[in-house]
């Protein structure tokens, strides 16, 4: 499995794949990058299995910035990050 973690935050970044990688007992690939054009690179050269990305990154713009991600990467599941719980974001 190799997974994308897109998050603007190194700490989050590296401590994430960090644990991927070790509960996985090493099998398991993790790519990070720090904003959406880097997940959007990214995802045309390689085939990820799962992609993380954090709501509120460079580049993200809120929804619009999940939708470009989608449209470009079909086949690939995403889920949405955020350490920010505001109600219009979760809306």
């Amino acid at each position: 499995m190799h997974i994308l973690i897109a998050d603007d935050h190194t700490l989050f970044r590296d401590t994430v794949s960090d644990y991927i990688r070790r509960e996985s007992g090493g099998t398991w690939r993790v790519t990070g990058c720090s904003q959406l054009s880097a997940a959007l690179e990214a995802a045309r050269t390689i085939k990820f299995d799962l992609v993380l990305l954090d709501w509120r990154m460079p580049g993200m713009n809120g929804g619009e910035g999940l939708r470009q991600f989608y449209q470009a990467n079909r086949s690939v599941p995403c889920a949405v990050l955020s350490g920010v719980v505001e109600a219009q974001d979760v809306a």
